[in-house]
């Protein structure tokens, strides 16, 4: 239509590849590859990944989140399905809901290349069944740019880190209301994200994080969840 997509930085940031993406945060990359790919194929990657479905974690209330297409849509709202829905959809806002539960076992997929069923009651509950039916090497690509988000010296979270406990991750940023309706409101101010695993080479460990009200993903929720991972590292 007549409206023009933008990511947070106002003059663009170049000619971008995935990790380069990935590690800027640059959404216009994103808005681009999912007009390529369409919405029906990134809702079914999507709930490939456990999303818009209930994890079965033993804790009460869970929901089950929503993943959108062009049929959900239709369901729901009578309406036809729209590009800018599609790029919305790519960056996890318009109709896209998730749990941090969710993005956990998301991450911990994307690590592991196998699918599981979280729980905390105890280790005999917690299963890794079949592989992933997610293209190995796709998966191998996606967590080379999730380690660069913290290692690539130009990205917007760089920290040298530790060799020996590299992390992989990527950080996000939710809008509680549409930027030209914000506030000086603390309640309005964004949401902080950040999902990620270590060590890189050989997963132990998954962190989802999200601060309310916490602004950008990396100011607050990544450095929060890198301590928190540091501190599981002997154990």
């Amino acid at each position: 239509g007549n409206r023009v997509y933008r990511c947070h930085q106002k003059y663009g940031h170049g000619s971008v590849d995935l990790d380069t993406a990935f590690a800027k945060s640059c959404n216009v990359y994103f808005f681009h590859q999912s007009l390529k790919v369409g919405i029906n194929n990134i809702s079914q990657i999507a709930n490939l990944l456990g999303l818009g479905q209930k994890t079965n974690i033993d804790l009460p209330y869970e929901i089950d989140g929503v993943v959108p297409n062009i049929n959900w849509k239709r369901s729901k709202y009578k309406q036809s399905w729209y590009l800018g829905d599609t790029i919305n959809s790519s960056i996890g806002q318009g109709y896209l809901e998730t749990t941090p539960i969710q993005l956990l076992q998301m991450v911990s997929k994307i690590a592991t290349g196998k699918n599981f069923s979280p729980s905390i009651i105890n280790d005999e509950n917690y299963t890794i069944s079949n592989e992933l039916k997610i293209n190995q090497q796709h998966l191998d690509m996606l967590r080379k740019s999730m380690l660069r988000v913290l290692y690539k010296s130009n990205s917007i979270n760089y920290n040298g880190g530790d060799d020996e406990f590299k992390m992989a991750g990527k950080t996000g940023t939710s809008q509680v209301i549409s930027t030209k309706h914000n506030t000086e409101n603390d309640l309005y101010k964004d949401h902080s994200l950040f999902v990620g695993y270590a060590p890189y080479d050989s997963p132990r460990f998954a962190i989802s994080t999200v601060i309310e009200n916490g602004g950008w993903g990396s100011k607050t929720a990544l450095p929060i969840s890198r301590k928190i991972l540091y501190d599981l590292k002997d154990l």
